[in-house]
């Protein structure tokens, strides 16, 4: 048997307080735990309050997303009519288009017409203004495509013939066609012919008036009487003959 002997280190023990230091111990941590409780009860309050909001601003975001919704299917339905009114002016617009090229190429079949028949062609609105002419209506006044729109009485025929303005109220007037003989001054001899222009409505919409070349028949001889722009007449024949 063996006894073995150590030392033993012993911490010093805390003196006991005095009571009113212990008193003041337990005020300070009283307080601190109060605060303490007050800070939590404040955040527990504040974090319910911020969980209202966000509940609040849910529901607000949910009633967004569903009008987006209902906003989107709008959308798709206009997108839908949209493809479908596309469709349908795409259809329009080559339909158009055909009547387009028909109307040119019907516009340059009278041209041509006109202008292989010799008819020098103006048109007029119900103010006298002009409308549209052909090109060899040139050969009987200087007009220009700048003079579209303007009246035709402040332009000058070359014809020995004084009463065109007349008579072209007077179709317009009685709706009455109207046509001479007239000749120009470089003694050139037409047939003047003025009728009224009615629309597919029947609406009058103002003149036409077309010069025949008569000289691509026949040149007249010269007769007393021509000197006053209008051509005279052939003489009747005889049936006999």
């Amino acid at each position: 048997m063996m006894l073995v002997f150590g030392e033993q280190l012993t911490e010093a023990l805390p003196l006991p307080a005095a009571p009113d230091e212990q008193f003041d111990q337990v005020q300070g941590l009283t307080r601190d735990l109060q605060y303490t409780r007050e800070t939590l009860q404040a955040n527990i309050e504040e974090m319910l309050i911020s969980l209202e909001e966000l509940k609040s601003t849910n529901e607000e975001y949910q009633t967004t997303i569903e009008e987006l919704k209902s906003t989107n299917e709008e959308l798709m339905t206009s997108k839908e009519e949209l493809q479908s009114l596309n469709e349908e002016l795409i259809t329009t617009n080559s339909e158009h288009q055909r009547v387009i090229t028909d109307l040119a190429q019907a516009n340059d079949d009278m041209n041509n017409l006109l202008e292989s028949a010799g008819i020098a062609t103006l048109f007029l609105g119900n103010d006298f203004r002009i409308k549209r002419f052909t090109p060899r209506f040139a050969s009987l006044i200087r007009l220009l495509p700048s003079d579209v729109g303007r009246p035709i009485g402040d332009f000058s025929l070359k014809l020995r013939y004084q009463h065109f303005l007349r008579d072209v109220a007077q179709v317009l007037d009685t709706l009455l066609p109207f046509e001479t003989q007239v000749q120009t001054q470089d003694d050139h001899w037409y047939l003047l012919r003025i009728t009224p222009y009615r629309t597919a409505s029947n609406f009058i919409d103002g003149l036409v008036v077309t010069f025949t070349d008569l000289d691509l028949m026949d040149r007249p001889m010269t007769q007393p009487g021509a000197a006053s722009g209008v051509r005279p007449e052939p003489p009747d024949s005889d049936p006999s003959e």
